[in-house]
């Protein structure tokens, strides 16, 4: 009986082994087949997401560069303004001025008692040193320029 006994437990243990074998191979054969699955699906929402990750770029490049244009047209406009501004300051400064020497404010400063006393030097005097009194007629429009200057410098220190 022992050797019959011994032959059952040996059947026995090959098919426990076999039972565990194919087991195994199964629950194997199952764990890649959903690793697989899951694979494919993580490589197809990938790609999902790369498409569309390429076409929010596209329209953001398509945004920016109509971002680009708007402003390049608002720094064109706002550079025009700048200069018609700037001419419009310098028609009424020059108008000011013309109003300064020839007007009331000028007969305040006695602008126009200097042009007439600088038009009589020249008129009587005789050497050709009043030649160089009509320099005198640029005074006020050298000081009406220092002043334009120092307003420009104090506009672009404002930049």
């Amino acid at each position: 009986m022992t050797v019959a006994q011994s032959y059952l437990r040996k059947i026995d243990t090959d098919n426990q082994t076999q039972d565990f074998k194919l087991a195994v191979d199964e629950k194997l054969n199952q764990v890649e087949k959903k690793t697989n699955e899951l694979l494919s699906y993580y490589e197809a929402s990938n790609q999902q997401s790369h498409q569309q990750w390429e076409a929010h770029k596209k329209l953001m490049d398509g945004r920016f560069k109509d971002n680009d244009k708007v402003i390049q047209k608002y720094n064109q406009s706002l550079n025009l303004m700048t200069k018609g501004i700037t001419s419009m300051f310098f028609v009424v400064a020059i108008i000011a001025l013309v109003a300064f020497i020839c007007g009331p404010v000028g007969e305040l400063f006695g602008v126009s008692n200097w042009y007439a006393w600088i038009n009589e030097e020249v008129k009587t005097q005789e050497s050709a040193w009043r030649y160089l009194l009509l320099l005198l007629y640029s005074v006020p429009y050298i000081i009406f320029a220092f002043i334009i200057w120092g307003i420009l410098k104090a506009f672009d220190s404002l930049k």
